[in-house]
């Protein structure tokens, strides 16, 4: 097998790809939000010189770079040219393909021959890809209902007597307050309507704040928060929508 780290191919059988994973990524409401990819390689560099060995070292040393992202991490077949199955690409991707934990020598192995006829290495490469679909990742609500449309009365106190009660109005307004916060895969979410009222709201507050998590190709986890406050009639279910 031949390893392509972007358009650079090295040399067949330099590497060893020892675990490939594929793991879904869910948000804190259950909801699929997409995958991320894993790939664990070892590998060794071989020269007859420790001149031609340091210069193999930097070469990878510098393909490695965990600051590079914009490029894809493939096994090839012999020839070079044709694709296995094992792809890690950059496209559709949140951050690129990042390397991570690269690490040199093996002290278990050996450690008095590296530098002298091989150095060895080891590297984790990963990327995230959202889901295709722009869902809710978390959402919560609450609703406060404040009245029910009854009656209203006063309690009268005496001198010399026991109190009684009053009514001072057969029927009384009602109220509701509905608050809550979600958060969207790629996008805000579009609030909630109000559980239901044909009366002006007094209160009416929509906060958009900045993505959650900022990817270097997409940002993902927009977090939005309302607030409702309204009056009526009659008295509300609190039905969530």
């Amino acid at each position: 097998m031949i390893l392509k780290v972007g358009a650079t191919s090295l040399p067949q059988n330099e590497v060893y790809v020892r675990n490939i994973s594929k793991r879904g990524i869910l948000g804190p409401s259950g909801v699929y939000a997409g995958r991320r990819d894993q790939w664990f390689v070892q590998g060794i560099v071989r020269a007859d010189t420790q001149s031609a060995l340091k210069t193999l070292v930097d070469a990878r040393m510098a393909l490695f770079d965990p600051s590079l992202y914009d490029r894809e991490i493939g096994l090839y077949f012999n020839n070079g040219t044709t694709p296995t199955s094992d792809i890690l690409t950059h496209t559709g991707s949140s951050n690129g393909v990042v390397f991570s934990n690269v690490t040199w020598g093996d002290a278990a192995r050996d450690p008095g021959v590296e530098w002298v006829y091989y150095r060895k290495y080891s590297f984790v490469a990963e990327a995230e890809y959202p889901s295709a679909d722009d869902g809710i990742v978390s959402l919560s609500e609450s609703i406060t209902l404040i009245g029910n449309a009854g009656p209203d009365y006063v309690i009268r106190e005496f001198l010399t007597d026991v109190t009684d009660s009053e009514v001072t109005k057969l029927y009384t307004k009602t109220g509701f307050r509905q608050w809550g916060a979600a958060v969207g895969l790629k996008s805000y979410p579009t609030p909630p309507s109000p559980i239901g009222t044909t009366k002006p709201f007094m209160g009416i507050q929509v906060t958009k704040s900045r993505p959650l998590k900022l990817g270097r190709k997409t940002n993902l986890n927009w977090p939005i928060r309302w607030s409702y406050y309204g009056e009526g009639s009659i008295a509300f279910t609190p039905v969530f929508p």
